[in-house]
């Protein structure tokens, strides 16, 4: 997966990369963890995906978003000292 501006992800299929919308501007960092996606951003957003959509979760921050980890728990990090998991 890569990002690209205006909120968009976009994923290589094996012949070519297909566009996604996340529908926010301040995407930071793209995870994937066995065919999910995570991904991180200002504002404390964060969205998950599935093999197909985005979707926005709930965050305990308001706090601009810089890195996140996709796993067993995962795992964002920002300003301030920000961490959380999930």
């Amino acid at each position: 997966m890569g990002l690209g501006g205006g909120g968009s992800v976009y994923h290589w299929n094996g012949s070519e990369w297909r566009r996604a919308h996340t529908g926010d501007a301040a995407v930071r960092d793209v995870e994937v963890a066995e065919c999910a996606g995570l991904t991180v951003g200002g504002g404390g957003k964060v969205f998950d995906a599935d093999s197909s959509r985005w979707t926005q979760e709930a965050t305990p921050t308001g706090q601009h978003l810089n890195a996140g980890v996709r796993g067993r728990v995962d795992v964002a990090v920002g300003a301030g000292g920000t961490t959380f998991e999930r």
